[in-house]
């Protein structure tokens, strides 16, 4: 006997909305961990840029005996272009006050707001102290990189 049903061809909305729902949660991993690798990669910048400007600082202190007064004396020495004294959302090189070991910029709110995206530069009165501190995406919080010559009891 010839059957006259048709076999329709295609696939079901249940098993549609399965698939729409497996993309989905596919696409939020990969864009969660973009934006995790983004941030790393932003962090190794900020890393990399603040060492630079500590080693130019310590260049200061082997000329002159004494860490360069503010951002002014430390880019006066030369070596440190636009790209080096600018972190990766814009924010700029500052002077962070004269304690020495850690900045007195305030830290910004937000780590992805591009003016609280800083480096600082910190040297105490008597020039033997220096700390260069950025903003850390990955540990939301300000992460310091200290001198080699730094008068540190510690």
């Amino acid at each position: 006997m010839i059957s006259t049903y048709k076999k329709n061809k295609g696939f079901t909305i249940i098993e549609l909305l399965i698939v729409i729902v497996v993309i989905g949660i596919l696409a939020t991993i990969g864009f969660v961990a973009y934006g995790n690798v983004t941030k790393s990669a932003r962090d190794s910048d900020r890393q990399a840029d603040a060492g630079n400007i500590a080693k130019k600082a310590e260049e200061g202190y082997a000329k002159d005996g004494q860490y360069p007064a503010d951002v002014a004396a430390l880019v006066a020495l030369g070596g440190l272009d636009g790209k080096t004294t600018t972190s990766p959302k814009g924010g700029s090189l500052t002077d962070g006050g004269t304690s020495g070991t850690t900045c007195d910029t305030s830290a910004p709110t937000s780590g992805s707001d591009s003016t609280g995206d800083f480096y600082c530069y910190s040297v105490t009165d008597s020039g033997d102290k220096m700390a260069v501190g950025y903003w850390s995406e990955a540990d939301g919080a300000v992460v310091y990189v200290t001198g080699v010559n730094n008068n540190n009891t510690n």
